[in-house]
């Protein structure tokens, strides 16, 4: 028998198992002294008027027989579960029910206090169920992204997840977290300061005003900038939305400095709509043609959804000026809207009344999770779908808006074509539209889609889905995509972008004409806000009214409800589309018949 009083010694007793496997899976020493303990604390709890060195002397003995138990009746590396049971059977063999009770309460506490810890910020009422539960995982990342190899990072996780059992609180803050993870690479001689350096963002949306006009028209915010992002991140939008901008998974860019902020140059709700049967479209079309200054003084939407409108508007364009009309490196386009309300739509909401769009990064989320399964991925995007109603509930609540009775919410979408290509193992820098990735889309589409739909109706919010994703959105997603792959050794193109959405160029003579025609049909209709078609035309080179009454006209026949036109192109190539669209149109359901025949 080892001798009394010596906690240590019982941890090295003869017969006594080698090892012990833990619930996570881990083989670690056995350690006796641990298990002493444990039958010690118990044993004070159960009598109070028992003495700590009785305790001890008590809990030395039963630890020997419970090595010699283990080694008989189990095997060599029992599990840590296994070595909770005998103990518990021993201390009721042995007429110690008080202490087996107490030693059970003990361990269940321990073991179920993991489930209910929540991280939460500071601040944050105790009345409040926010927070999100513990993941070792997300510290383990953490510790990973500041340099640590695997195998410290990973003990480092497991021993600040052990301490956080020791403090027994319910809830805990990101910055107590941070601290243990401090103090324990402290101790073990690693490196703390690439972690200590580690910024954490937590919300103070509970110390934080909401928007008032009047003292922001005395100190309005900044309307672009790093100060108005962190003023969205760390005051407004809460932990789960942040998490998911950290993640690259959403864009909240443009973050709007007001209600009113028309930072979004890609969308009619912020740029006005021309209409051709006004006197006010000659100044708008003679502001597209001289303003070059802004992207937005670049993009000219134009309402032409019915006959007349669009005779007018082909009337305007023929009449351009050569002069004066935009070469094609210089970014000019040209909106047409054949359809300002797509067929079947629930949205009727005026474009006026539409706020700044907010994008899911679909090639990013499937990318960085290394998705190939397409239906596990379609589960993550109607995640990401809820994270972005979210963020757009929270939006209008700082604006002191309604988020249900309110404004149209657009949902944009960015990396589709990328996403296809990851799926079918082809190249991210450059994806093509072929037959596979259009029928990937479509399906991605109907996802998203879907999910937007079921938030709609389950919350009542005036969700849409927007074809063309903020251009600053794309470019800031696809950088920070590619600095975090550039670890893993893959480099993608620095000048190469995400696409901001399912827009199809449409090319007289390809093979495909008449799947491109329909996909971009089935798209317009598949989205709240259309994605465009397209298209280079000959703008003010070779006026001729006629070619351009019969170009709006077929495209409103085909179904398409927008068209983004380029200047380029010539008048025999517009006179090939035009009548390659009609032969589409006049073919399509009599191939549709023979194919269904044969």
């Amino acid at each position: 028998m080892n001798p009394l009083g010596d906690p240590g010694a019982a941890s090295r007793p003869r017969g006594c198992p080698e090892a012990v496997r833990k619930h996570d899976g881990r083989v670690v020493a056995y350690d006796g002294g641990k298990l002493a303990g444990s039958i010690a604390r118990a044993a004070c709890t159960a009598d109070a008027s028992l003495q700590s060195e009785g305790a001890r002397r008590l809990a030395n003995e039963l630890t020997q027989a419970l090595g010699a138990i283990l080694v008989n009746e189990l095997r060599s590396i029992p599990a840590s579960a296994d070595i909770r049971a005998v103990t518990i059977k021993l201390l009721r063999d042995t007429n110690y029910d008080g202490i087996a009770a107490a030693y059970a309460e003990h361990a269940r506490n321990t073991s179920s206090l993991l489930w209910r810890v929540r991280v939460v910020d500071p601040g944050t009422p105790f009345t409040s169920p926010a927070g999100s539960p513990w993941d070792r995982r997300r510290l383990l990342e953490s510790l990973r992204a500041s340099g640590i190899a695997r195998d410290p990072a990973g003990e480092a996780a497991r021993e600040v997840e052990r301490r956080v059992v020791v403090l027994a609180q319910e809830r805990i803050s990101p910055a107590l977290i941070h601290a243990l993870a401090v103090l324990v690479l402290a101790q073990r001689a690693l490196e703390i300061k690439p972690y200590g350096a580690r910024r954490i963002a937590f919300s103070l949306a509970t110390h934080v005003p909401f928007y008032d006009a009047a003292s922001a028209e005395r100190s309005p915010l900044p309307k672009q900038g790093p100060a108005l992002e962190a003023l969205w991140l760390q005051a407004i939008h809460s932990v789960d939305v942040v998490r998911g901008v950290r993640d690259n998974v959403l864009s909240l860019e443009p973050y709007p400095a007001s209600p009113s902020d028309s930072d979004d140059e890609n969308a009619p709700g912020f740029s006005p709509l021309a209409d051709p049967l006004l006197p006010e479209m000659g100044q708008a079309l003679r502001r597209w043609l001289t303003d070059r200054q802004t992207f937005r003084a670049r993009t000219l939407w134009v309402r032409a959804d019915g006959p007349e409108r669009a005779g007018e508007l082909a009337r305007f364009v023929s009449l351009l000026p050569e002069s004066l009309t935009p070469d094609r490196s210089s970014g000019a386009i040209l909106n047409v809207l054949l359809k300002t309300q797509p067929a079947g739509k629930p949205t009727s909401k005026a474009v006026n009344q539409r706020t700044t769009p907010l994008t899911i990064n679909i090639a990013g989320l499937i990318m960085r999770e290394a998705l190939r399964d397409p239906h596990r991925a379609t589960v993550r995007l109607a995640k990401a779908v809820a994270l972005a109603s979210q963020a757009h509930r929270e939006r209008e609540e700082y604006f002191n808006l309604c988020p249900v009775r309110g404004r149209s919410l657009p949902i944009a979408i960015a990396g589709l074509w990328n996403a296809t290509a990851w799926l079918q193992g082809e190249s991210l820098d450059a994806p093509r539209a072929t037959r596979g990735s259009r029928a990937l889309a479509g399906t991605l589409v109907a996802v998203l889609q879907g999910a937007i739909e079921t938030m709609r109706h389950e919350t009542g919010m005036e969700l849409c889905l927007a074809g063309t994703a903020p251009v600053a959105a794309v470019q800031r997603l696809w950088s920070r995509d590619r600095e975090f792959f550039i670890r893993d050794g893959i480099n993608l193109d620095p000048n190469a972008m995400y696409d901001g959405g399912p827009a199809v160029t449409l090319i007289p003579g390809a093979e495909d004409f008449g799947e491109r025609l329909e996909f971009a049909k089935a798209m317009g209709s598949a989205f709240d806000e259309p994605p465009a078609l397209a298209i280079e035309v000959p703008l003010g080179t070779e006026p001729d009214l006629p070619l351009w009454r019969d170009f709006f006209a077929v495209f409103a026949l085909a179904g398409m409800p927008r068209l983004q036109l380029l200047p380029g192109g010539n008048s025999r190539a517009m006179k090939n589309l035009v009548r390659a669209v009609r032969a589409h149109l006049e073919g399509f359901p009599l191939f549709e018949q023979t194919r269904s025949n044969g």
